[in-house]
């Protein structure tokens, strides 16, 4: 997101159908750009692992989640002695809310938030992302 990359395609990702946990490698990111805005399909991000799908290396996409295990002096294989507790996966970074609500809550000042998420979804998340106080400019 620091990068502008969260509504973005780029060479080297992997994405994964709307409703569906199947990954494919993005062949042609301007074709895979047109799905993504269309909401048909999502990019995916990494629970990092020994056995994770990796991007295709020397992509935009590889790079970036090598410098960010670089960043914490880890590889995938830093997660081989936690077997089958770390073996990888790879998660959509966009899921659908639902039908999501705020309303004035019971106290002053205080909201009730609603939303329903897909099996895999951090309801943790979208809150941390819906009480930031930093506003983006996207």
């Amino acid at each position: 997101m620091e990068r502008g990359h969260f509504r973005l395609v780029v060479a080297g990702d992997i994405a994964q159908i709307h409703g569906h946990h199947k990954s494919f490698r993005v062949g042609d990111p301007t074709h895979e750009q047109t799905r993504l805005e269309s909401g048909e399909i999502t990019t995916t991000g990494p629970m990092y692992g020994h056995k994770m799908m990796s991007r295709d290396p020397g992509t935009e996409a590889a790079a970036l989640e090598a410098e960010i295990l670089e960043r914490h002096q880890l590889t995938l294989e830093s997660f081989r002695p936690l077997g089958k507790l770390a073996t990888g996966t790879r998660r959509a970074l966009a899921m659908d809310l639902g039908t999501p609500s705020v309303q004035a809550g019971p106290d002053d000042g205080s909201y009730v938030l609603e939303f329903s998420l897909p099996p895999g979804g951090y309801a943790t998340t979208v809150t941390r992302e819906v009480i930031k106080d930093e506003v983006s400019e996207s």
